[in-house]
């Protein structure tokens, strides 16, 4: 019995799931890498008035009612919406 009520709950869960909202993040230049936090604190020295930078990748986070998410990332538009039509 209790099977059976595990499977029950876990197939409500799996039926009862679903999208939130999608977050779809184009990011442009170069990363920055850094191995400490004093490193990483010299953002302050990035100027955000520079020109367009060229397309990096593009980060997409897929987020659902339960609290789930699923990110992925695609260095190309056409990439990016072939994993997304995967949704439809």
């Amino acid at each position: 019995m209790k099977n059976v009520d595990e499977f029950l709950n876990s197939l409500s869960d799996t039926v009862s799931r679903f999208i939130e909202r999608i977050i779809i993040l184009p990011l442009h230049g170069q990363e920055t890498l850094s191995t400490s936090v004093t490193d990483a604190i010299n953002l302050k020295k990035y100027s955000e008035d520079r020109p367009k930078l060229p397309l990096s990748k593009y980060e997409i986070i897929i987020k659902y009612n339960t609290g789930d998410r699923i990110e992925a990332s695609f260095n190309d538009k056409k990439d990016s919406i072939k994993f997304l039509e995967t949704y439809l």
